[in-house]
């Protein structure tokens, strides 16, 4: 039984309107630059916000109450698709292509669109693919050999860390699963409660990389409405201290925090056009290992992934910058 709650939409009944939509978007705004390009289509929902469907309209409502931790869209076609890629386009020569338009509306529902500069060469529209040469890597999104364990996107840059984030499934045809899951109080003991409480944790970016880092914070916390905020990027990336009277209380609190997630563990296996939105303060998420050795490299698995921020605090950097690419101090 899992402590995540998921809700379904099915958006095949909203198709008209964001068909609509993609064919007034401007093509002048298909390369170089995201953020125009979701500042437009944010303007266009509100001028049509009269004219939008029930279930973009729940969409809006879902986020707006916090209903779920997470949504599950279905019913989104796609048109014909360039190849996968294997290497990240820069800002300056990325594409907006026209399937991406109804997830930036879609996500626009939800918030603010952003990127990082520091995160995919700060695109706004990430993409996720198997990458040549990190096959075997276990900490990395281009990864495909190993699980890439749970973690919060963006947690190790705690000033841009995203409220929400989106995955829109372009291919899956290694059928890789997308899993999630979250923790309550009562799931853990109250030692290990304790212990995870803490803020002497250190989480790395990557593990190989002892510069890129937050430094003590715990791994949970308790927000202002009472749920868990999770600071976690995967078990091999925490770091902590080993008291000398009991040298064995943080690593057994985090393995007890990992078992409560795989106890409580969800998965969604996305379609080609399926897309989820998952609350990145309260659920951790993660991705199976697949295989694509049988595949051309232009038919691998492919996702893109937007950043969404809700907190006026975040919103408000978003505002006033140009490009809508925030730069972390985090970020050494």
């Amino acid at each position: 039984m899992s402590n995540a709650e998921m809700m379904t939409i099915d958006l095949s009944d909203d198709a008209e309107f964001l068909i609509g939509l993609t064919a007034r978007f401007p093509d002048k705004l298909m390369k170089g630059n995201e953020g125009a390009a979701i500042s437009w289509v944010e303007g266009d929902i509100q001028a049509h916000r009269d004219k939008l469907t029930p279930g973009l309209l729940a969409m809006g409502s879902i986020f707006l109450n916090e209903q779920v931790d997470a949504v599950h869209v279905k019913g989104l076609s796609l048109p014909d698709l360039p190849p996968t890629p294997d290497a990240y386009e820069p800002v300056e020569e990325a594409s907006v292509y026209s399937f991406d338009i109804p997830h930036i509306a879609i996500s626009s529902l939800a918030g603010m669109a952003f990127g990082t500069r520091h995160v995919r060469g700060g695109r706004i529209m990430a993409d996720i693919f198997p990458r040549t040469g990190f096959k075997q890597k276990q900490d990395s999104a281009f990864g495909s050999a190993y699980d890439f364990d749970f973690h919060a996107d963006g947690v190790v840059q705690a000033d841009t860390t995203p409220d929400v984030f989106t995955l829109h499934c372009l291919r899956n045809i290694e059928q890789a699963p997308t899993f999630f899951s979250s923790v309550r109080k009562e799931d853990l003991s109250e030692d290990a409660f304790s212990s995870l409480a803490d803020p002497v944790h250190t989480i790395l970016y990557e593990v190989d990389n002892a510069e890129d880092v937050l430094r003590d914070v715990p791994i949970v916390a308790v927000d202002n409405h009472g749920s868990l905020k999770l600071n976690y990027y995967g078990a091999a990336k925490v770091r902590y201290p080993s008291p000398p009277e009991d040298p064995n209380k943080y690593s057994d609190a985090l393995q007890e925090f990992q078992k409560a997630l795989d106890k409580n563990v969800q998965s969604v296996n996305l379609q080609p056009g399926e897309m989820l939105f998952v609350d990145n303060r309260k659920l951790l998420h993660g991705r199976r290992a697949f295989d694509s050795s049988h595949l051309d490299a232009s038919d691998r698995r492919w996702l893109r992934r937007v950043f969404i921020a809700q907190n006026s605090s975040l919103t408000a950097k978003i505002t006033e910058s140009k490009d809508r690419i925030l730069t972390s101090q985090y970020k050494k």
